[in-house]
């Protein structure tokens, strides 16, 4: 494509040639072009420099290769920098420190080989009160992380995922109030995660630090600042008891704490539902007081959990499960019919839309406190058994879109 009409746009401020096929040099009469301040150049197969007056400079996914040239870090104006996801490697130079205007740098998949302390030591120099976003995802990094993160106060955007960054995480990061997004997974990252390390983050909504030998160790009263959306922690040791602080995340989206050694029981009183939280469970709690568990509209699969039951448990306590909207499949038997001869104190059940199969086991009779049980839209086929004619108290019973059939006996 012939770009030398563009060369006649004198007063263009603004370039987005973005997502095309253009290929080659990057033209040179880009560096007359004075008034230009924005130029988006991403996407293409483009190999080579660019003018000195920009604002905003964006190369991302394009085929530039060798080593980063210090040129472009002469452009003293540069407020955005994205040069990720190109064939290029090197070192980030000096020059990088004297970007003063400096807000956002993007040099995710270049292959830098240096120490992440001396790269916050690079751009601390006159940038860090501006920046507030630095993505060096995947660019061979290593090192460990150290308190000059303190100095990038504005920070919102944090990415360093998929490096080889070792060592504790500062407790600094927790003075950087502005933060949003914070991706430190796949990492060679250690130690102890407290609330110090979230103590300022008001404003976090997303957090990522999966695959890395972290241990989560917050008091068991803590309820964070921050309102989550999304949150990975795979692979941390945060068991084994369940972390009651997620209780507080009223938006999560997204939660992965597999991994992570948890062998408790859920807990009662939690309110997980909509989310999209995977895996099995094998119990839900054992408890003296009343309690609910709602993790519907999830993605759990396998069978249902077992029933712990405690000794002191009675009519008194009202109980509440909501395991509806999920993947469980199989019997419904050895959920219903749970080993022990005292009466469940469940008040509501709702087992409905999952994939469960078989018939409706005849276990009724322990199940005698149930205002509300919900088992539509499954699989379950047969007879309806005689034994909820003994469901007294009942109220709300939903049983279609199933497979049953038969006569419903009166007596």
């Amino acid at each position: 494509m012939d770009l030398r009409w563009v060369s006649k746009l004198n007063s263009l401020v603004l370039l987005n040639l973005g997502g095309n096929g253009l290929d080659g040099p990057i033209p040179d009469f880009l560096r007359n072009m004075t008034s230009l301040r924005h130029l988006d150049l991403s996407h293409n197969y483009f190999n080579s420099s660019i003018p000195d007056t920009l604002q905003v400079l964006r190369l991302y996914g394009n085929e530039l290769q060798g080593d980063i040239s210090s040129t472009i870090f002469n452009i003293r104006t540069l407020s955005e920098l994205d040069l990720s996801w190109n064939d290029l490697e090197g070192k980030l130079p000096r020059a990088a420190g004297k970007l003063c205007k400096l807000r956002s740098i993007d040099l995710s998949g270049i292959r830098l080989n240096q120490d992440i302390s001396h790269i916050f030591e690079i751009l601390s120099v006159c940038s860090s009160p501006r920046l507030e976003s630095l993505a060096f995802s995947s660019c061979q990094f290593s090192g460990q992380l150290t308190d000059q993160l303190e100095h990038f106060k504005n920070l919102k955007q944090l990415c360093l995922d998929s490096n080889s960054i070792s060592g504790p995480i500062p407790t600094s990061l927790g003075q950087l109030a502005n933060l949003e997004w914070v991706d430190i997974s796949n990492n060679l990252l250690e130690g102890v995660v407290s609330e110090k390390h979230f103590a300022n983050l008001t404003k976090l909504w997303d957090f990522r630090g999966s695959n890395n030998s972290l241990v989560l160790r917050v008091n068991p009263n803590w309820v964070p600042l921050f309102q989550l959306r999304l949150l990975q922690l795979g692979s941390w040791q945060i068991g084994p008891s369940f972390p009651l602080w997620l209780r507080s995340q009223k938006h999560i989206e997204y939660l992965d704490i597999s991994n992570s050694i948890i062998s408790d029981v859920i807990p009662r009183g939690v309110n997980l539902s909509r989310n999209q939280i995977s895996g099995q469970i094998q119990y839900l709690p054992q408890s003296q007081v009343y309690f609910f568990v709602d993790l519907s509209f999830n993605n759990f699969s396998g069978q249902l959990p077992r029933i712990s039951v405690g000794p002191n448990m009675g009519p008194f306590f009202a109980s509440f499960v909501k395991l509806s909207s999920n993947y469980f499949s199989g019997s419904l038997f050895h959920f219903l019919c749970y080993q022990g001869n005292d009466t469940l104190p469940m008040v509501v059940l709702s087992l409905a839309n999952n994939l469960l199969s078989g018939e409706i086991p005849d276990c009724w009779i322990k199940w005698q406190y149930l205002r509300v049980l919900r088992l539509d839209g499954n699989r379950v086929s047969g007879k309806i058994p005689i034994s909820m004619g003994t469901l007294t108290k009942l109220q709300s019973l939903h049983l279609h879109n199933n497979r049953l059939h038969g006569e419903i006996l009166c007596h």
